[in-house]
């Protein structure tokens, strides 16, 4: 029913929470939350009528009326009180940040942020970072042969971070996730590739670390 990424995604959805996907499309995760006894409630949301006439069959289909609630709102717009765990996943960073940074005063609420974005993900750490909230787990899937970073946070709880690391993952090195080393060697040979096109010191830093990282040379 679920892809590799919104499987990992689902495992980390605390237990009993009442959850909103943002931008929901299909619906299907609320779905799988709700059959699998995860949530006790959840929101399909989503800014389009097509994808949330697509997760209304898909709640039908499942007989989930009761328990899954479509909501046509722009981001968080029409975000109900009683969400604890919200889930915004498969879109671009700027799309992210924006629709969180439109209501930020809302996640003082919530016990739980699970992100994941398809594009620019240090920049997305770094805006975790930025913002002090706990960053309880990070976790890499390869589906489809693509690489995917999902982020855990709690809004409520404030931690502050080691700026400098926010081109690399410390929970996943610590973890030492062999996904991630295979990520980074990638990563690495990509950047490799392009500062043989152009000298960059930004380039270069990235490159010295994730070298050192994947000796085991970096503090994080």
């Amino acid at each position: 029913m679920l892809s590799k990424r919104l499987s990992v995604i689902a495992a980390l959805v605390n237990k009993n929470s009442i959850v909103a996907d943002i931008g929901s499309d299909h619906g299907l995760l609320p779905c799988f939350l709700i059959k699998n006894n995860i949530a006790i409630k959840a929101y399909a949301m989503d800014n389009k009528q097509g994808p949330l006439k697509s997760a209304i069959e898909n709640i039908e289909l499942y007989a989930l009326k009761a328990k899954v609630i479509p909501v046509l709102s722009d981001g968080l717009n029409k975000l109900s009180t009683d969400v604890t765990s919200i889930v915004i996943a498969g879109m671009g960073f700027i799309t992210i940040k924006t629709i969180l940074e439109s209501n930020i005063d809302l996640l003082e609420n919530i016990d739980q942020v699970i992100i994941q974005s398809n594009t620019d993900v240090n920049m997305l750490r770094k805006w975790i970072y930025d913002k002090q909230y706990l960053l309880k787990n990070e976790k890499i899937v390869k589906d489809n042969n693509k690489y995917y970073f999902i982020f855990d946070i709690d809004p409520k709880t404030k931690n502050i971070y080691n700026d400098n690391n926010f081109l690399i993952s410390s929970i996943l090195v610590e973890n030492k996730d062999e996904l991630y080393l295979e990520y980074l060697s990638v990563e690495l040979k990509k950047l490799k590739k392009i500062n043989l096109l152009r000298k960059d010191e930004s380039l270069l830093r990235q490159i010295n670390i994730i070298e050192n990282t994947l000796a085991g040379k970096l503090n994080l």
